[in-house]
């Protein structure tokens, strides 16, 4: 169940800028390409999550 406490564009925007950071990461080599994914969707998941 998605949260419901907190406003859906808050959720949207804080995936985007993790989505960002990855990619910042990623960019300067200081996060592999391989696991930026895991840890977006790690993060999301533990963001949105009820």
């Amino acid at each position: 169940m998605f949260r419901a406490d907190l406003d859906s564009t808050w959720l949207v925007g804080s995936l985007h800028a993790l989505m960002k950071l990855a990619l910042d990461e990623v960019s300067h080599d200081r996060l592999p390409r391989d696991h930026a994914a895991d840890l977006i969707t790690t993060s999301t998941l533990a963001l949105w999550r009820n």
